[in-house]
């Protein structure tokens, strides 16, 4: 039960509180009568007893609520007791109309705003914020002309000096009954409160699954003991820490969208010390607002149990995911959209297709999938059957016969080799038909029949698909199996292209310059210029033309400082683009969106910059800036602007 403890200044307020307690039957643990100055002491005594509450009056109860953080219940004057103090008042006074003065703390008065016409008095308030108030406070009584001052201790010892009559602001049960109605509220609160976090904490402690309970700010405030072990810390080193500071791998993204009010829900996949597991998160709403959120983490089952050898073995032949989301690092919405639909589909058993150009991250997201997925013990492997025959593709996959008579003994195929883990199949739709029906069976049937047709293997291996092609198309044009198509179609993750990714290009631009600049030991820089040119290019090989663009032009420059004339000039070195035309093929500058009309237009004006400039709306000087930009200003004469009456 929750304990409530008064702390008194009079022995009368006393009397009154035990009277009103026995006749209530309020459940006060101590009353104490104390000093003003041993307040703050007393209370945080009370604290050390136990106490929940503490019932104080005035200044005592200032300073307790200022020093202290327990709930205090202010002592407040009633309106009856201050009109017995002004009908005392007035008799001493005997005047028709006296002028009374009231100096107070505002924790100690209720609402006397009627009192003048309701006594024929003039009232006076004084009410102060703090003790250090009340002696101004005191002598402005004295010159508004106050016939009798009205307050508690200190403002009596206060006025003496002045030899005006005074009153003590005396309660009486009223004030106490009211006092130990609030207090006894409240002290049943916070006994429904212990309960309901007593059954909370009891829940958490036999709950299977880690909890976090974390507040709109995204500190931690709870932490289960499963969760510790999760995260292999103590309560105390993970309470009162952020989110983002505990769980790196988590999307601050997504939970602030709940913490929001955004979505009603969120799960996804995650890894904690390099376990994978199930996150699931619901905002707590209080009264339609929401206060925080509570954090689910649960172990993704294994498929199977691997034996130490067989994972020393995975390793030692190199079939293992090198990567994680926490590697895929963005600020572009879609690829975070991406990467979220990616962890998302970590928690399924079925095959994913990553659809995406050439060049693009496909590869790495199959391995944050596997590395996210209940089959991250086992192992993992990145085929690409384009360069193999027929009979070669199905082999590799599925293992062939000892011989022709089908007997045992057969080599193992890749499917096999990767039992429960999971196999990604780059260019899936160069798989020809035998291969992509045994994939189907692989898929919807765990087995499938081997060459010899005697017999039937049975392999447990998650598909994960990559291909640059509309796979929709090839199955209406007979080249895809249908099957096939609708086994993989419907965990589809599709990745945007570089060129898309504008601040993920610059982002890796300034990697690669960096990591070029260790590796050729040699300090360089890119102009603005340079890396706006970059930015705008096309980037039809994705990562892989960036990566390799980016080293050639870090070792062959002649500069410390890159400008967008050598990058432009690389760029139509290495990628120009070829119109073939009666048979011949003609070299044409690489296109930017407006590349192609400004050539269009000096061809059309005979290479007069005045009059394409006229036509574009721009000036001379900004044409030619363009014209460098491109790399096409060698191949037009350059006509400064008109600079007749400058120096």
């Amino acid at each position: 039960m929750a304990k409530i403890m008064m702390l008194l200044s009079k022995k009368y307020m006393q009397d009154q509180a035990e009277k009103v307690i026995r006749e209530n039957r309020f459940d006060v643990d101590t009353i104490r009568i104390i000093e003003t100055v041993d307040a703050v002491d007393e209370a945080r005594r009370c604290i050390e007893e136990g106490a929940n509450i503490i019932v104080a009056r005035g200044v005592q109860a200032q300073l307790i609520k200022t020093h202290t953080n327990i709930p205090v219940v202010e002592i407040l004057m009633t309106a009856q007791e201050i009109g017995l103090l002004v009908l005392e008042s007035k008799r001493i006074i005997k005047k028709e109309i006296p002028c009374i003065a009231i100096v107070s703390l505002k924790n100690m008065m209720s609402d006397i705003s009627c009192f003048d016409r309701l006594f024929g008095v003039k009232l006076n308030c004084y009410i102060i914020d703090s003790f250090d108030e009340m002696e101004q406070a005191v002598e402005n009584a004295v010159k508004d002309g106050a016939d009798i001052i009205l307050g508690g201790d200190h403002v009596i010892r206060s006025v003496e000096k002045y030899h005006i009559p005074t009153l003590f602001l005396k309660s009486t049960e009223d004030s106490m009954r009211g006092a130990l109605q609030i207090a006894s509220k409240m002290a049943y609160a916070i006994d429904i409160e212990k309960s309901s976090q007593a059954q909370f904490e009891t829940v958490l402690d036999i709950a299977f699954n880690g909890i976090l309970k974390i507040d709109s700010y995204r500190t931690i405030l709870i932490v289960n003991r499963v969760m510790e072990e999760l995260l292999g810390k103590s309560e105390s080193e993970i309470v009162g820490k952020q989110l983002d500071d505990e769980l790196a791998d988590i999307d601050i993204n997504a939970i602030e969208s709940i913490l929001k009010g955004e979505r009603d829900n969120y799960s996804t996949s995650i890894r904690i010390r390099r376990n994978p597991l199930l996150l699931c998160v619901a905002p707590i709403r209080c009264d339609q607002v929401i206060t925080g959120a509570i954090l689910s983490c649960s172990k993704i089952k294994n498929v199977s149990q691997f034996t130490d050898k067989n994972i020393h073995n995975m390793y030692l032949s190199g079939r293992i995911a090198q990567l994680d989301f926490g590697a895929l690092r963005t600020l572009e919405p879609q690829l975070r959209q991406s990467i979220e639909l990616g962890k998302k589909y970590a928690l399924s058993k079925n095959p994913v297709l990553l659809h995406g150009e050439e060049g693009t991250e496909k590869e790495l997201f199959a391995q944050c999938i596997h590395n996210h997925s209940a089959r991250k013990n086992f192992p993992f492997l990145m085929v690409n059957c384009s360069s193999m025959g027929n009979r070669e593709q199905y082999g590799y996959l599925f293992g062939s016969t000892a011989g022709s008579d089908g007997g045992e003994g057969g080599a193992s195929g890749i499917l096999q080799k990767c039992n429960f883990g999971t196999v990604y199949i780059g260019e899936i739709e160069r798989l020809d038909f035998a291969s992509q029906y045994g994939l189907y069976r692989t898929i919807c049937y765990q087995g499938l029949m081997p060459g010899n047709l005697n017999g039937e293997k049975s392999y447990d291996v998650r598909i994960i698909a990559g291909t640059h092609r509309d796979l929709s198309l090839l199955v209406k044009n007979g080249t895809f199996r249908k099957d096939l198509y609708y086994s993989l179609n419907a965990l589809t993750l599709n990745i945007p292209p570089i060129r898309e990714r504008k601040e993920d290009i610059e982002k890796m631009v300034r990697q690669y310059l960096k990591q070029f600049t260790e590796k050729y030991s040699t300090h360089l820089t890119l102009t603005d210029e340079a890396m706006a040119v970059i930015l705008e290019y096309g980037w039809e090989g994705n990562l892989i033309q960036l990566e390799n663009f980016c080293e050639r032009l870090f070792i062959t420059t002649y500069k410390k400082n890159i400008d967008q004339v050598m990058v432009t000039g690389l760029l139509e070195e290495l990628y120009p683009e070829i119109k073939v035309s009666n048979g011949e093929k003609h070299v044409i500058v690489y296109k930017y969106p407006e590349v192609s009309d400004i050539v269009e237009l000096l061809k059309k004006c005979g290479g007069n910059h005045k009059a394409v400039a006229r036509e574009m709306g721009i000036s001379t000087t900004t044409l030619w800036r363009k014209m460098k930009k491109y790399g096409i200003a060698n191949n037009y004469e350059y006509e400064p602007p008109n600079t007749e009456g400058r120096p």
